[in-house]
């Protein structure tokens, strides 16, 4: 019996399609959750695998070759040690979620879903232990509302936002620690962003904290990538551009 890689939880996804177990993952993936994956192409398959591996749950389909997905919790339910782990099962068949309930399924969710749903469904049924590390993110512009509006297009699981008015503002913020990027505006009064960055990149308690720009002038990008910025996106930004940006730069 065995833990996953570097001891972190096992989350089994069972399907017979591997384009299906892919959007499933790329959808847990976006949690930034604090496990690994398992796959497995049938319910047979899946039992294998629960025999060795410590699983903290597992998402499933129903209509499966070998074994389906009622007939592998069926079994998963008559083991001790299987009795208690989540499974969330995700189908187009519909009039069987109540067979599904009484045969231990913890959720179920029927296709099409949009990701929410899913996310939702691992946030309320899964341990609490799989769920990924918070990443604070400093956000920086001489105009409040214009904070408020980037907190709100760029909100997402696991990510919480700390706003700044000034770059003077900002640094204050940042002596605290503990923030995992910042996001500056470029053109601010007092001291602009390109000094902001400039100081963060030159000390050395900072330097390698991912810095983006959100800038109305062009000449940003040419500069800021002088001082190994991460980004920069031009005003108005596309808000899935920029939280993709984040989530590959922050979740390596």
């Amino acid at each position: 019996m065995s833990f996953g890689m570097n001891n972190k939880p096992n989350i089994l996804l069972v399907d017979d399609f591997q384009s299906q177990r892919n959007i499933t993952k790329l959808t847990l993936q976006s949690l930034n959750l604090n496990v690994n994956y398992l796959e497995a192409g049938n319910g047979q398959e899946a039992l294998e695998i629960m025999k060795t591996e410590l699983i903290a749950g597992v998402i499933t389909d129903y209509e499966m070759p070998v074994m389906n997905g009622m007939e592998m919790i069926k079994e998963m339910r008559k083991s001790t040690r299987l009795l208690n782990v989540p499974v969330i099962m995700i189908t187009s068949i519909k009039g069987s979620e109540p067979e599904a309930y009484a045969n231990g399924i913890t959720y179920w969710l029927l296709k099409p879903y949009v990701q929410n749903d899913l996310r939702n469904a691992i946030q309320t049924h899964f341990p609490k232990e799989i769920q990924g590390k918070t990443f604070k993110i400093l956000l920086v512009d001489d105009v409040e509302m214009q904070t408020s509006i980037w907190e709100k297009l760029l909100s997402m699981p696991h990510f919480e936002f700390t706003k700044a008015n000034s770059a003077r503002e900002a640094w204050n913020y940042l002596k605290n620690g503990g923030f995992d990027a910042l996001i500056t505006d470029y053109l601010m009064p007092d001291v602009d962003g390109m000094r902001l960055i400039k100081k963060v990149k030159s000390t050395m308690e900072y330097r390698n904290l991912p810095i983006f720009v959100i800038s109305q002038d062009e000449s940003a990008a040419e500069l800021a990538s002088e001082f190994g910025v991460e980004g920069v996106f031009s005003k108005p930004f596309n808000p899935a551009i920029v939280k993709n940006t984040l989530r590959e730069s922050l979740m390596k």
